[in-house]
């Protein structure tokens, strides 16, 4: 999750000076924002996985972990090498005024019970504080019938700050955003508010479920489409930022905006129709 105080676009300095993580250089300029969530193993702010093993189905893969070589345990290594571990691209689809599309194929992904490779297209949309994602499984090989699409973000440890409805999910509070490289004694840095939902369309059928494993999630299981493709939608939101920087009007945002996602406007075109009578006209 990283938070702005104002809505700027610095993507090009972020790459140009490695701006990412949590960043304190003084001459930075505070209005480029900063990392505020603490992720670990978790989903983050949103991310995909696969529900591939039927015995447990609560348990779940996530392309950043692996079993290496093939060994099975309960928390799968991150980040191995490039012949033992999942591979990343990442291309710039779309960079215009009203929207950004990058797209991040996934390569070389072995869960221990399955094999995968995917395409993910995200969407961040101008005057938005939420982005779209469509995935699209090219290679789709779990060992077991059953498996089913994942998508989620990560959960918070009070269950007062969590919200679940049809095809929502909520996370608010407080967040202790930590430089896990941090050298000169800082602990961290409280921050009051940092909401961060998942939508998922009623069309694709979600079930929810609350993950306990990797760092505790909120997560939709998804049934597997004909065409191995599903969209979700992710959100976020601070008591820094410049819009919707309190619980209630971040909740009220998302509600908003699912009921949007779900029913969006349609265009259609007819044949066009000459009138030749010059009476009629």
């Amino acid at each position: 999750m990283y938070g702005k105080r104002k809505p700027v676009l610095m993507s090009e300095q972020m790459c140009q000076h490695n701006y990412c993580g949590y960043y304190g250089v003084p001459k930075v300029n505070w209005d480029f924002g900063s990392d505020i969530m603490t992720v670990s193993s978790s989903f983050g702010a949103g991310g995909i996985g696969v529900f591939d093993v039927p015995s447990r189905p609560d348990s779940l893969s996530m392309p950043r972990f692996t079993p290496f070589k093939g060994e099975k345990i309960s928390e799968p290594n991150f980040n191995e090498d490039q012949m033992t571990d999942t591979r990343y691209a990442f291309d710039v689809v779309v960079n215009g005024p009203m929207r950004s599309i990058i797209r991040v194929k996934t390569m070389h992904w072995n869960t221990g019970n399955g094999s995968y490779e995917l395409t993910q297209d995200y969407t961040a949309h101008a005057n938005q504080s939420y982005s779209t994602c469509r995935v699209h499984f090219s290679t789709f090989l779990p060992h077991s019938s059953g498996a089913g699409f994942a998508c989620g973000i990560r959960a918070n440890t009070d269950a007062q700050e969590n919200l679940v409805e049809k095809g929502i999910a909520i996370r608010t509070g407080t967040e202790l955003a930590v430089d896990p490289d941090d050298d000169t004694g800082q602990k961290g840095h409280t921050v009051e508010f940092v909401g961060s939902a998942l939508v998922v369309k009623d069309a694709y059928a979600p079930e929810y479920k609350r993950i306990a494993s990797f760092g505790g999630n909120h997560t939709f299981r998804i049934p597997v489409t004909k065409d191995h493709t599903y969209e979700y939608l992710i959100a976020g939101a601070w008591s820094e930022g410049a819009v919707y920087n309190t619980p209630a009007s971040f909740i009220a945002y998302v509600r908003m905006t699912a009921a949007e996602y779900n029913a969006p406007p349609l265009v259609q075109f007819d044949a066009l129709q000459v009138n030749n009578n010059p009476k009629e006209r």
